[in-house]
């Protein structure tokens, strides 16, 4: 319960809901690990680097390679890429000198913050990889042709990222075989999503957000990007109000799977721009707001965007966080 009025915005619903588990279980939540949860969800700032910052505690045991992941994903939150690969790839903390010597590199974290920072063939040649890993045999059961046509969607995307369509193609052919033996209803739907970047790439909008509609297998709980691309599709057509849902959907998703491998502050900066272009002035402050706030700080590759959320802020009179 705590987890859902986090993702749908009820803070005090929430809070009450963890007071309720605590009186019944009698058992403490995990204040590190709660700390980060609650900042990224809230997107409090302060909350995240306090989080970040208390998992390099000298103390800390087993629970760390678990608190570095929500630390990861709250470092992107907050525009610090550089900070997360060091984080990812040596264990380093983003906040003092402070090391974990005994951290072995987090490969899927690097590999989406290569996405992330304009290395996406680097990302495509991980996720492939990985597909290798699994063995020839993996395609034979319903699990191992799951974990297939997820890692392959996922090199697609990196892949189509970097501009190698004819490997885009090849891959959603994969991805139809793989995703049909799989027993998870993502997986047969897999391909869409690439047929529709495929499509995007191409200029054909319409038909991208087609391919992107018959992807979705939850709007809130599945491959979240789907829901950007098909924003971002909706924008070229000049149709705002069809990016609206999507985003706001993704938003509302589980940190484990539907916000690792989309950054929820670049959910909020194309929200932002969809209201702006429906003239709801109001609602695209709000977003804006979030963007300025989150990216304050962020590595010099976001400033860019930070600067142009904070300029329209400026423009309408609202006062930049």
């Amino acid at each position: 319960a705590v987890g859902y009025y986090l993702r749908v915005g009820q803070e005090d619903l929430a809070r009450k809901a963890a007071t309720r588990y605590r009186q019944l279980s009698h058992q403490p939540l995990d204040s590190i690990a709660s700390t980060l949860t609650w900042a990224i969800y809230l997107e409090d700032v302060t909350g995240m680097e306090r989080g970040c910052s208390a998992a390099f505690d000298p103390g800390i045991g087993e629970a760390w390679d678990g608190y570095r992941w929500l630390c990861g994903i709250a470092l992107r939150v907050m525009g610090r890429f550089r900070a997360a690969l060091a984080l990812a790839g040596e264990g380093r903390s983003p906040f003092g000198n402070g090391r974990r010597a005994d951290a072995a590199p987090d490969a899927l974290l690097m590999a989406v913050l290569d996405l992330e920072t304009g290395r996406p063939i680097l990302a495509a040649d991980y996720f492939l990889r990985t597909v290798r890993n699994l063995g020839d045999d993996a395609g034979n059961t319903a699990d191992g042709s799951r974990e297939v046509a997820w890692n392959l969607t996922l090199a697609a995307t990196a892949a189509i990222a970097a501009g190698d369509t004819v490997m885009g193609h090849r891959l959603a052919d994969s991805i139809t075989k793989y995703g049909a033996r799989s027993a998870y209803s993502r997986d047969p739907r897999l391909h869409h999503f690439v047929r529709g970047l495929l499509l995007a790439w191409g200029g054909h909008h319409s038909d991208a957000m087609e391919q992107y509609r018959a992807a979705i297998n939850s709007w809130p709980l599945g491959y979240t990007r789907i829901n950007y691309e098909l924003a971002g599709s909706a924008m070229a057509l000049d149709r705002p109000r069809d990016a609206i849902y999507p985003l706001q959907a993704a938003l509302r998703g589980g940190l484990e799977g539907p916000q690792l491998y989309l950054n929820r502050t670049e959910i909020h900066e194309r929200l932002a721009i969809a209201f702006d272009r429906l003239g709801q002035v109001d609602s695209a402050a709000v977003h804006y707001g979030r963007v300025a706030r989150l990216w304050k700080n962020a590595d010099p590759l976001l400033q860019g965007r930070y600067q142009a959320a904070h300029d329209w802020l400026a423009r309408h009179g609202r006062p930049a966080p």
